[in-house]
């Protein structure tokens, strides 16, 4: 009889000990982790980087030279970002060359103090061909009465814009023509 219970007691420790071995490792648990981890993150798109870096979309610019996108031969745009400003800015930020990118369209204007000035209105739409650059499409130009050229519909891209800030401040924003 004591030789049995050496013998059971012999068998349970070396169970015991088998048991307690941490050296080897539990492929179970490594591949429950591993699928619990989650995914990597999708890279961002260009239109989202350009959007998070150029936030032009629903923002009033003012040209500080001339009406956006009327003529062919303009190489460069400098606007100037305006906000909603309730002091004595209103009146100087109300005339002028602007334009307005809206998701995929744009709209330039001007406005002047008078009503028998010259009126451009300039539509069309834009996209994000790299990074830093748009494509401008103009679809019409609409002139009044006062202008010397008439109205037209081009139907044709305008250029490719790279946009740069001017400034770490981020409120002049310059369009440069590269194509």
């Amino acid at each position: 009889m004591k030789k049995l219970v050496f013998q059971c007691t012999a068998l349970f420790l070396f169970i015991s000990v088998l048991g307690c071995n941490t050296d080897s490792p539990q492929p179970e648990a490594l591949m429950v982790d591993s699928l619990a981890r989650p995914a990597s993150q999708e890279p961002e798109s260009l239109q989202e980087k350009m959007r998070r870096l150029y936030p032009i979309v629903g923002v009033k610019l003012k040209s500080r030279r001339g009406h956006v996108f009327e003529l062919e031969n303009v190489d460069e745009y400098s606007l100037e970002l305006l906000t909603d400003t309730k002091d004595g800015d209103f009146f100087v930020n109300s005339f002028g060359q602007f334009v307005q990118f809206d998701e995929n369209e744009f709209t330039a204007h001007n406005s002047t103090m008078c009503g028998n000035d010259v009126n451009i209105v300039t539509k069309g739409t834009w996209k994000w061909v790299a990074d830093r650059q748009i494509e401008v499409f103009v679809e019409s130009i609409q002139r009044n009465e006062y202008c010397s050229k008439p109205s037209e519909k081009p139907q044709k891209i305008l250029g490719v814009f790279e946009l740069k800030w001017s400034g770490d401040e981020k409120h002049l924003l310059n369009l440069v023509r590269v194509k």
